[in-house]
């Protein structure tokens, strides 16, 4: 359906919105990303300004259409419907669909909704009609059809269903009765039991069925592989509707199959959309498809557009985004030692000798495999806290290692896997396409096409021998997909930063980046910092964490010395000026949180900002020398672990409190009884 088509029902449609209001609240209706479409949807939405919802984002209350946005019940004036007919009220219509809205039709009947493409509309496609066009047309307007549409019998008429059932292998056999997993049938393509079953059918039901002229298509080039081939193609054209009628649109949609054998055009059966376009011997005048007003124009408030659906696919951005880099990182930091180490390089230690070249003097070569793996075995304790994939370190072997590195890397049955972790960012990212910018959905497609490479690297028969692992620790391929990865990820927090407006929308991300972040470095201290271990190996983990929190730079120019336990702690959780401490993420979600809609209750505090006011004054009231000290009879922390488990607690709590209270309203309707599926 064209733009300019949909504008032209969009612009009348407001003139009959019942409440006669200046600005009506408009929603694009899409059965949602899995949609073939979708992509059409959210361009639609994103361009003309209007709210992209789903079945489970709008509900009917009180005779009207409601939008279940982020701060409450919004009514809904005019729905845009790119949902199909069957599936859009499954109080009246399919009781199984879960992309419409319950209650829908009654509320188009009371006249309190106007429906663009209402229900019902698609008749006027339904085959059944075309053997009757040319007598409508004579009967309607007295003339003849100015385009004869092709040869059709109905089945309905003796004499028309004699005919299809004798020429049944020359004709395209189409049924009236539009139901899931019908389509067009090809006499020649089909046996001749297969001919003698639909024989049988229409026999059954003649009434349902038409027989049309088979009309060979004609075919245009399509790029497949780098290379052109035919594809067969059909063309759609659209009236335009106007006050005194209706004007043919130049121009139209073409659709074009997906293979080069198949007679069905289909979008669902891989087909593709292609602009048409009609050269005119002069420039066309540039037509805006905006809304043109006069007089002051009304802004909408900035949560009214944002359905609780969105906020949490937001949300859900922030904090994949957040996990995917800290992943990333640690990753990238891992595999460079492994890297450093197989070449008998040593890395900094920020002016000390590195123990495992004392080691070497004093144990001799096999020493280096030692302390390298003890080091790797306390990094990968980290890593799989951030994806909660918890190893079993039976084997200590440098195989073993590689082993839980690769799996955590690039196995895609492995829900905490880095991989998964960018598939489901792009994922939420998809389920809310119209809110991102060009230049946001460039950066997505990349980390998308880097995903599906670093999943592609695995081996086929997903062979993890010495070998293969090793040489994959090596390869300078992995080590660079994981900086051209940063650097996505690190455009994609710049753009969001920098270039999306700060709404509700922006503050929904943040949190969730703010959440994640908290989490990611509470993690990384416990495993990291609450066991008590040899010097060298805290030094070692200590500029490792230092490193993968980015506040390795701020660590040396701000103390210009060695490696010192408490001090790193300052800088990590107590540092207000460092974007990576704990405390920066606390006080940023506490401005967030605050900035939530919700009505207020006096001086009382919400459930969320009471948590984050317990996560700040615990963490502000701590002190590092304490926190560094442990007990001569115990090998752990005990202090640091007391207090980050329980900010940690916080942290899911506050999570849990926003999702009951803002993104609880996307939950979908439950059937109580069961139905007759006859």
């Amino acid at each position: 359906m064209p733009l300019q088509y949909q504008l032209g029902q969009l612009e009348n449609a407001t003139r009959m919105v019942p409440r006669q209001i200046d600005n009506p609240h408009v929603v694009v209706l899409t059965p949602g990303p899995l949609n073939e479409t979708y992509f059409e949807h959210a361009y639609l939405a994103s361009y003309l300004g209007y709210t992209l919802v789903q079945g489970d984002d709008l509900t009917v209350w009180d005779g009207r259409v409601w939008l279940k946005s982020i701060d409450g019940l919004r009514p809904v004036d005019i729905i845009l419907r790119r949902v199909d007919d069957t599936f859009c009220d499954p109080l009246e219509l399919r009781q199984d669909s879960r992309l419409g809205v319950a209650g829908l039709l009654e509320v188009i009947r009371q006249g309190n909704v106007i429906v663009i493409n209402p229900p019902g509309s698609g008749v006027l496609e339904n085959p059944g009609l075309m053997p009757f066009l040319p007598n409508i047309s004579k009967r309607l307007i007295g003339e003849d059809l100015q385009l004869p549409s092709a040869a059709t019998w109905w089945c309905g008429h003796p004499k028309q269903q004699e005919y299809v059932l004798e020429n049944l292998r020359k004709l395209v056999i189409k049924p009236i009765h539009r139901q899931r997993g019908s389509r067009s049938l090809f006499g020649m393509e089909l046996s001749s039991a297969e001919l003698d079953a639909l024989r049988d059918r229409i026999n059954a039901e003649p009434h349902l069925y038409v027989g049309q002229k088979h009309v060979h298509l004609s075919t245009t080039p399509s790029l497949i592989d780098g290379a052109l081939e035919p594809r067969r193609a059909i063309l759609r054209n659209f009236l335009f509707r106007e006050k005194e009628g209706y004007v043919v649109m130049p121009g139209g949609l073409t659709r074009c199959a997906g293979e080069k054998a198949e007679l069905t055009i289909s979008i669902q059966d891989g087909g593709v959309s292609k602009d048409t376009w009609v050269l005119a011997p002069e420039p066309e005048p540039h037509i805006s498809l905006w809304q043109q007003r006069t007089g002051r124009i009304q802004t909408a408030s900035a949560s009214v557009g944002l359905s609780s659906r969105a906020a949490e696919n937001l949300f859900w951005v922030g904090r994949y985004a957040e996990r995917a880099e800290g992943q990333a990182r640690l990753l990238r930091i891992m595999l460079d030692k492994a890297k450093m180490g197989k070449m008998g390089l040593e890395t900094s230690r920020l002016g000390r000798v590195s123990p495992s070249r004392r080691l070497i003097e004093t144990l001799g070569e096999d020493a280096r495999e030692v302390s390298e793996l003890t080091y790797l075995r306390s990094m990968l304790r980290s890593l799989t806290g951030l994806t909660s994939s918890h190893p079993s370190f039976a084997n200590n072997s440098e195989e073993s290692l590689g082993n839980e590195i690769l799996s955590i890397m690039l196995n895609t049955e492995n829900s905490g896997s880095l991989v998964s972790t960018l598939q489901a960012l792009v994922s939420a990212a998809y389920a809310v396409r119209d809110r991102w910018s060009t230049d946001t959905w460039r950066v997505m497609n990349n980390i998308e096409n880097l995903c599906t490479i670093l999943e592609k690297s695995v081996p086929e028969d997903r062979d993890t021998s010495a070998q293969v692992l090793t040489d994959l620790v090596l390869q300078e391929a992995e080590l660079a997909s994981l900086d051209q990865l940063m650097i996505f990820l690190s455009a994609l927090s710049g753009l969001n930063a920098e270039s999306m407006t700060q709404t509700i929308g922006w503050i929904s991300l943040d949190i969730g980046r703010r959440i994640e972040r908290a989490l990611l470095l509470i993690v990384l201290c416990r495993s990291s910092l609450v066991a008590v271990k040899d010097d060298w190996i805290e030094d070692m983990l200590l500029e490792s964490l230092l490193a993968a929190t980015e506040s390795l730079i701020t660590y040396r120019s701000r103390y210009r010395s060695a490696l010192h336990f408490p001090t790193v702690l300052e800088l990590l959780l107590l540092d207000a000026e460092n974007p990576r401490s704990l405390l920066y993420q606390l006080k940023r979600l506490e401005e967030q949180i605050r900035a939530l809609p919700r009505e207020k209750l006096g001086y009382r505090l919400s459930e969320e900002e009471q948590l984050i006011l317990e996560a700040l004054t615990q963490l502000q009231l701590s002190n590092t020398m304490d926190l560094a000290e442990h007990s001569e009879h115990t090998t752990q922390r005990r202090g640091l672990e007391k207090l980050l488990v329980r900010l940690a607690q916080i942290l899911v709590d506050i999570s849990d409190v926003l999702t009951q209270t803002y993104f609880s309203h996307v939950q979908r309707p439950q059937q109580l009884t069961t139905t007759d599926s006859n």
